[in-house]
């Protein structure tokens, strides 16, 4: 009968663990999932070559659309219009 007892003192101690471990996983594993990101992602933005490629990248964006966009306005087909059909002769 001891035997028994000691068994179910052991089961009713690891469900009572699982009771206290599940909700901690639930809510703690996703906050230490999103910390960890966020460490890594600060040690990245702090690297001072991560920074200047992220820069040369945004001026190269801006610069590309700005030169898209002044050359769209000075020719007479532009890319907001819808092309024109062909014109038919007339057959005499």
């Amino acid at each position: 009968m001891s035997t028994n007892r000691n068994h179910d003192d052991k089961r009713t101690a690891l469900a009572t663990g699982a009771l206290l471990l599940l909700p901690a996983l639930c809510c703690g594993l996703p906050l230490l999932i999103a910390g960890g990101a966020l460490a890594g992602l600060g040690s990245v933005l702090g690297n001072p070559w991560v920074i200047g490629a992220a820069v040369a990248l945004l001026v190269a964006a801006v610069a590309w659309r700005i030169r898209r966009r002044a050359r769209g306005t000075r020719s007479s087909d532009s890319a907001c219009c819808a092309p024109q059909p062909p014109t038919r002769r007339q057959e005499p």
